[in-house]
């Protein structure tokens, strides 16, 4: 039905109605329903949204992007739960069907809505937001063109709240992007490695746990890059011995901080064998 009223056949090959009139329709959706006082309302044209998304399919879709994500991103702060779990359910449907289209101008503003879905209070919408992550994360890692220099900063701001859920988010994409070929998660180093230590800090056991093991990851290829880039291994413990020192004199908040002080005394130790061998 929607693919009709805009013009498209049910095979996606045709395009009668226009893009202009592709506009209207989207722009009534988000005026007239996204924004209504009724949830229902509000549900009704997210689904809408979405649905004009998969009409429209890959290609003719990106002409829309810019109109179609606004409208959902907002829904993601709705102060009905069901309202903002269509939001993310919408959200995902729409980046299914544009992939890399998302991200052209909507990074920092899709990230912010990851990082606020997590930290969400209802559970379902937490278990959309975990789904929805796994898509945008695919997304990222198939688009060549992505601009990993940009999207490195917005983790160092989020790695420093306190919400576990938002680490959790943070601490996987670090994860994640250190597994990237075309990725040196050791160059960005000193952007989020006190960040790291800090998460060390957590009543979470298991990011704690997760933590330790990111950081043993990171140092093992710093390791490596002692025997196979010596210059790397040597720009990147110039880099991190500052702050690596900082994070041993962690305060006195308690036995997180003393797991802190151990864990960056172990990376001191470890820099000061491997300059020996440099």
């Amino acid at each position: 039905a929607v693919g009709s009223s805009l013009g498209v056949s049910s095979s996606g090959s045709g395009w009668a109605g226009g893009v202009e009139q592709v506009r209207l329709a989207i722009r009534c959706l988000a005026d007239d329903f996204c924004n209504n006082a009724n949830p229902n309302c509000r549900k009704g044209g997210l689904l809408c949204l979405a649905s004009v998304a998969i009409a429209l399919e890959h290609r003719k879709v990106q002409e829309h992007v810019s109109q179609l994500v606004p409208p959902v991103l907002y829904c993601f702060s709705d102060e009905e739960p069901a309202v903002r779990y269509s939001a993310c359910e919408a959200f995902y449907n729409i980046a299914k069907v544009a992939r890399h289209g998302i991200l052209r101008e909507h990074l920092g503003a899709v990230f912010d809505g990851l990082c606020r879905l997590y930290a969400d209070v209802d559970a379902s919408v937490k278990d959309g937001a975990q789904c929805l992550d796994r898509l945008v994360r695919d997304i990222v890692t198939e688009y060549r063109d992505f601009k990993y220099s940009e999207f490195i900063p917005m983790l160092t701001t989020r790695i420093r709240v306190l919400n576990p859920s938002v680490l959790q988010l943070v601490l996987g994409w670090i994860v994640l992007l250190d597994s990237v070929p075309q990725v040196d998660m050791i160059v960005y180093l000193p952007q989020y490695l006190e960040g790291l230590f800090n998460i060390l800090r957590s009543d979470n056991r298991d990011i704690r746990r997760n933590t330790e093991l990111c950081l043993g990851n990171l140092l093992s290829e710093i390791q490596s890059s002692a025997r196979e880039r010596p210059a790397r291994a040597q720009h990147a413990i110039a880099a991190a011995a500052q702050m690596v020192a900082r994070c041993c004199r962690a305060g006195e908040w308690g036995s997180q901080d003393e797991i802190v002080r151990i864990r960056a005394l172990h990376w001191l130790l470890e820099f000061v064998k491997l300059q020996v061998q440099l």
